[in-house]
């Protein structure tokens, strides 16, 4: 196995043409104002069948306008390194194919903060005054950090010349699923006989909620309508018109308590049942519900040049 890794390449997005009424409602929704993208790697398999893929990092500039990206892309033309253009047969998504190309959610990952330490003006005042000093946190503060997600590009290197040595120039694109927008559905942090409809076949009831000045627990039941169970999306699949996006404790002034504690998923968790600490935002006062609307498949074409390839 090789690994040619973290070079700068120069990466082109380009937009597909729209009607004029989409233009008006995604005017401040352009693919380039949504992500950056760059070359990662190249990995190589040697072990047959032998196989390679071009990995890039797609950075995701406005998380709330991108539900999730493609795990695995498709190239449309390879310019070899004699400046020979090859075009790729754009091979229709069926079959096993289809599981390469599911959305991956967003890359949240947990980063640990040091507390700060009171400023020594302080201590020595309260020293002077013969005060306590000041209670401080001896644990990390945990933040959730949006790291790139990795979009694996397939490269048949049988359709370069023989010894090649890099790749001038490689066209090709991924999916992206993009809500039209984000709608909340507000419900109290209390046990409830009612359903709440959240979408046309997804329903919720919360069956307990305890919250203190430190902690909270949970259970949430759901109910779907009959023969309705769609628990993943790929590129090209029918989508319905509501998608549950995300789910939030909030806390006093509305603010949410443990962003991103629960695990990234598409779609979002509803239901189920959960422990977890408040912080100084507690007690929980309502379960925001975040749905997306109208969320379609975008195909985002790119091109990459001077890619340097493994000796085989």
């Amino acid at each position: 196995m090789k690994v040619i890794g973290f070079l700068s390449i120069a990466f082109v997005l380009l937009v597909s043409s729209h009607t004029e009424q989409n233009k008006k409602e995604q005017a401040v929704t352009k693919i380039e104002d949504l992500l950056s993208v760059s070359f990662h790697s190249v990995y190589y398999r040697e072990q047959k069948p032998q196989s390679t893929e071009l990995i890039c990092e797609v950075d995701v500039l406005k998380p709330d306008l991108v539900l999730g990206i493609s795990r695995e892309g498709m190239i449309t033309q390879l310019e070899n390194d004699k400046g020979e253009l090859v075009d790729v047969v754009d091979k229709a998504l069926s079959g096993p194919a289809v599981m390469h190309y599911s959305y991956q959610s967003l890359s949240y990952r947990p980063q640990f903060i040091p507390r700060k330490k009171p400023p020594r003006w302080k201590t020595a005042i309260r020293s002077v005054l013969r005060l306590p000093p000041l209670k401080r946190e001896v644990f990390p503060q945990t933040v959730f950090r949006l790291h790139p997600n990795r979009v694996r590009i397939p490269c048949d290197l049988r359709l370069l010349r023989p010894n090649s040595e890099r790749i001038n120039r490689v066209k090709g694109y991924f999916y992206v699923l993009m809500p039209e927008s984000l709608e909340h559905i507000d419900v109290p942090f209390k046990p409830g006989k009612k359903w709440v409809r959240l979408t046309a076949d997804l329903e919720i009831k919360v069956v307990e909620a305890q919250s203190t000045g430190s902690g909270y627990s949970y259970r949430i039941e759901k109910r779907r309508r009959e023969g309705v169970n769609k628990d993943w999306f790929y590129a090209g699949c029918d989508l319905p018109d509501r998608l549950p996006a995300g789910r939030q404790f909030l806390g006093r002034g509305g603010n949410p308590i443990n962003p991103l504690s629960e695990p990234a998923r598409l779609p979002a968790s509803v239901g189920g049942r959960g422990r977890e600490s408040c912080g100084k935002t507690g007690p929980v006062k309502k379960i925001r519900f975040v749905i997306a609307v109208n969320p379609s498949h975008r195909k985002i074409p790119f091109e990459l040049e001077d890619i340097p390839l493994p000796k085989r």
